[in-house]
């Protein structure tokens, strides 16, 4: 595998990744109604898409077609979740965005250990995909004890 078919397939992992997140929290959109939820997971949206738009750009560059859907395993997934979610209530979409995001961290956190002599500048976009998804869970926590009684 050359260096660019081998950097190609980290940026493309990591666009799965956004794919899936930006599916999976756009279920959680459809199905709440409390509208300070709805704004933090509308920001959490927007934060895949831009990252999505990131990974995408940087894998055009290196002259490949990226993907632009939710891999297979992550379809079944999506059909998983919609089901789980058509009848939580705030606290419960609330709970499931948190361990969806921390799913996130987590597996962007293996993915620079199984990487660990990534280019500067994978890193750096790992980095701001990192920093991105803490931001999300935070907010999304804090929200979470703000609602506490």
């Amino acid at each position: 595998m050359s260096y660019d078919n081998q950097l190609v397939n980290e940026y493309t992992e990591l666009l799965e990744g956004c794919h899936m997140g930006a599916s999976t929290f756009k279920i959680y959109l459809d199905e709440t109604y409390d509208m300070e939820l709805r704004k933090l997971l509308i920001e959490a949206i927007d934060s895949f898409k831009k990252h999505e738009k990131i990974l995408t750009e940087k894998i055009l560059h290196l002259g490949t077609d990226p993907s632009d859907d939710v891999p297979l395993m992550g379809k079944v997934s999506e059909f998983f979740e919609k089901m789980k979610v058509k009848m939580a209530d705030t606290d419960k979409t609330l709970d499931y965005a948190l361990n969806a995001i921390d799913m996130g961290i987590k597996g962007v956190e293996k993915f620079t250990e199984k990487h660990p002599d990534l280019e500067q500048e994978v890193k750096q976009a790992i980095d701001d995909l990192l920093n991105d998804y803490k931001i999300t869970y935070q907010k999304l926590s804090d929200y979470k004890i703000r609602r506490m009684p």
